[in-house]
């Protein structure tokens, strides 16, 4: 039989209480899997560890290219500006 949670009535369809409890679960189980690997773990669990180790690279490069390019448009926005006050000033002038 598997493992539930019997604190829980899933049959409410309250996908954000569902989806914190699962953030909440593989955290878990992820910190478990960092103490665990190289000791005996079940085909699945091994399984399930390598892609979650696989999916958190992947997710990683695609934050920090994420904020690459947010930093890459405010650098952009700045430098116009820095242009738009250089300008006024020098109408001032």
């Amino acid at each position: 039989m598997p493992c539930m949670d019997s604190n829980y009535n899933y049959d409410r369809g309250d996908t954000r209480r569902l989806q914190t409890k699962v953030d909440t679960l593989t955290n878990l189980l992820c910190g478990i899997c960092r103490t665990a690997e190289g000791h005996m773990m079940s085909p699945e669990l091994k399984a399930w560890w390598g892609q979650h180790v696989a999916d958190d690279l992947e997710r990683s490069k695609r934050d920090r290219e994420q904020t690459r390019v947010r930093l890459l448009e405010l650098r952009r926005n700045r430098d116009v500006i820095d242009k738009q006050i250089s300008d006024l000033e020098g109408e001032r002038s």
